[in-house]
């Protein structure tokens, strides 16, 4: 081994978790996919602790940016028109608000999340996330 924490390529090297003794690396997974792929990583985790019993859906909403009750603020993005997501939303006790071609702005129960995300049409599910002021140069504010 060399010193002073340089490395040559005449270095052995180490065996690494999930690899095997000759140090070659072999794909070991950190974490599982998640159960409603369209779901952002945020969404998925609130679902997952409602379904768990971890939380209610009203302490599980309080995780998101912008939440109401035990709904969360999110934009459906749709690769059509859609009509049939908006009837869905209401009368499952969703709450669609603003309507484009192709996206939803709409409060949307945690327990709802899932089911959703797995309409016809839905691409994705992405939490709304407030803008936050401009810094003095333009950037973000600092704290």
């Amino acid at each position: 081994m060399s010193t002073g924490g340089q490395l040559k390529a005449s270095d052995p090297v180490p065996p690494t978790p999930g690899g095997d003794s000759n140090g070659q690396a072999q794909f070991t997974p950190d974490k599982a996919a998640p159960q409603y792929p369209s779901l952002s990583s945020l969404l998925n985790h609130l679902v997952a602790t409602v379904e768990s019993g971890q939380a209610t859906p009203q302490q599980a909403a309080q995780g998101a940016p912008i939440h109401q009750g035990d709904a969360v603020a999110v934009t459906i993005h749709l690769s059509a028109k859609g009509d049939a997501v908006v009837q869905f939303l209401e009368d499952k006790g969703g709450d669609p608000r603003n309507v484009g071609v192709d996206y939803i702005e709409a409060y949307v129960p945690v327990t709802l999340l899932g089911t959703l995300s797995q309409q016809p049409g839905v691409t994705s599910v992405r939490e709304i996330v407030p803008p936050q002021p401009a810094g003095p140069s333009g950037g973000p504010a600092l704290p």
